[in-house]
């Protein structure tokens, strides 16, 4: 009997199983820092939405991730 073959992957599926890897990697990530709070950021006056007034932002760690899936995405896609 003779050994099965085997091809090698290809450039484009090579390419495909990368992004794909940082695609996972940065929505796990995103989803396990999205409580986690990153900045607090102090407004130069006081903004009232729907009645509610803030006077500074903060934002949580996932928004540095998400980008990152959404770009993937779009490269995966194309």
């Amino acid at each position: 009997m003779s050994p099965p073959l085997v091809q090698s992957p290809t450039r484009s599926q090579k390419l495909q199983v990368i992004c794909a890897a940082v695609f996972l990697t940065a929505l796990v990530i995103a989803e396990a820092t999205a409580d986690k709070l990153f900045a607090e950021i102090d407004l130069p006056g006081t903004v009232t939405l729907f009645g509610t007034p803030f006077d500074r932002v903060v934002m949580t760690a996932g928004v540095i991730a998400f980008p990152i899936t959404d770009l993937v995405t779009d490269l995966v896609n194309e």
